[in-house]
């Protein structure tokens, strides 16, 4: 008799384990979630082109690429002092889906020894002047003109303190880099 309540103990053990089994299986089912999905993403254009050329490309500006004002001492074409040369910088963004931070700095190591050469920033849009040698801004997606002219003028002011410089200058080529850097801009 006591095998048979063993074994009736046993049975009744592993049927409450199989019911216990099921019972946590679909419990877990109900907190279980299986899904797919499949989702194309449009990615954002980015084309920038500087003075029509795209951003991704790197290219030399020198003296040739600026415009030129000269008094009427100088002739034209050439930089000398008393004269300005000036290049525009176009920022076209049109083609962009997102907003572009935009930020230029212009190495004037060339011109340490020459404080009376010195270069000036103008937004063309709002005409601010900026007398640095770096310079950021935004390109709103929500801008209406999607389009911005940076003038960078190269000023030689004629100063009779800085002749002796100025004289080593003939015959030299002035170079000078302007560093480009876009960005998305992304409000915090």
């Amino acid at each position: 008799m006591k095998n048979k309540t063993s074994y009736k103990i046993i049975i009744i053990g592993f049927f409450a384990l199989l019911l216990t089994t099921i019972a946590v299986i679909d419990t877990y089912a109900l907190f279980e979630t299986n899904g797919n999905a499949t989702k194309n993403l449009t990615i954002g254009k980015w084309n920038i082109l500087l003075n029509n050329i795209d951003v991704y490309e790197n290219r030399t500006i020198t003296l040739n690429d600026f415009v030129y004002t000269n008094g009427i001492h100088t002739q034209s074409n050439y930089f000398a002092p008393g004269s300005s040369a000036y290049f525009d910088l176009i920022i076209d963004a049109s083609a962009t889906d997102v907003s572009v931070a935009y930020d230029f700095t212009i190495d004037d190591s060339q011109t340490v020894d020459y404080p009376n050469i010195y270069f000036i920033i103008t937004d063309m849009s709002n005409n601010q002047q900026i007398n640095a040698n770096t310079f950021s801004g935004i390109i709103p997606l929500s801008s209406q003109t999607r389009t911005k002219t940076i003038r960078i003028t190269l000023n030689w002011t004629n100063d009779p303190d800085y002749d002796e410089s100025d004289t080593s200058l003939i015959g030299e080529n002035l170079a000078f880099t302007i560093d480009a850097h876009f960005e998305q801009y992304i409000e915090e």
